[in-house]
């Protein structure tokens, strides 16, 4: 086939009230998505580090990954223990910015253009984790989310899709992670994103063509019958930035 077969799944929840969606084997991810100004680019990511200092200093227990993607966004993630454990991370956050020095804080805060919170589940039983991954995690600086809107009437087959895709991976001993996460935003629902990780964009895109030409016929007519069961489908790039990120110690 001549279209890209990258099948992710996952989805952006602007609601925090998700305990109603979360299953006992689910992860959580508290999201946030901060637009900064174009002009404004280096001092944020000068400022940013300044704020990272602070959070070492003050032993902030929860670890922060930090993605760019395009558009001048960048995206902050952190674990939820669960859906409840949300007011405990941001009281700990809180207690942190409330030290911070107000020369450091306005020079960071006046870089945002917009910004916005959200949380995303990761669908346990549908996310693969291989037993001996071919690239360390952190390694893996580039992700791809392939973002499908399915259609209200077509949930049960693309649950099954999603399953008999994990089956496949799980065949194949495919080598990277592939995460299956889904979530509500707006009336752009239901919305799955799927994520794919490589050490670039290269790397990626060779691990994908690699991971569908083993499905063979098999993946063909999965990859067939997904297609229909989408009203719209788009496609996100994120870049790990490691130097930005804060890792509890």
């Amino acid at each position: 086939m001549k279209t890209l077969k990258i099948l992710f799944a996952g989805i952006l929840f602007l609601s925090l009230f998700i305990n109603a969606y979360s299953q006992p084997e689910d992860k959580v991810w508290l999201f946030d998505e901060a637009v900064i100004k174009p002009e404004q680019v280096q001092n944020f990511e000068k400022s940013l580090k300044e704020v990272m200092k602070l959070f070492k200093e003050n032993s902030y227990p929860y670890n922060i990954r930090v993605y760019s993607s395009t558009g001048f966004k960048y995206y902050f993630i952190r674990a939820l223990e669960s859906p409840s454990s949300y007011e405990e991370v941001t009281a700990a956050i809180s207690e942190v910015w409330s030290k911070i020095d107000s020369d450091i804080y306005n020079n960071y805060v006046q870089c945002f253009k917009s910004d916005k919170q959200f949380v995303l589940r990761e669908l346990g039983k549908y996310s693969y984790y291989p037993e001996r991954s071919r690239v360390n995690w952190n390694d893996l600086t580039y992700a791809l989310w392939d973002v499908g809107y399915a259609k209200f009437d077509k949930l049960k087959e693309y649950n099954e899709v999603l399953e008999q895709f994990n089956a496949l991976v799980i065949k194949h001993n495919f080598d990277d992670p592939i995460l299956i996460l889904n979530g509500m935003v707006g009336t752009e629902n239901p919305m799955y994103v799927g994520s794919l990780f490589g050490k670039d964009a290269n790397d990626m895109m060779q691990q994908n063509q690699k991971m569908w030409q083993s499905f063979g016929e098999e993946g063909s007519e999965l990859y067939q019958r997904m297609i229909p069961l989408l009203r719209d489908r788009e496609k996100m790039e994120f870049w790990l930035r490691l130097d930005l990120s804060y890792y509890k110690e």
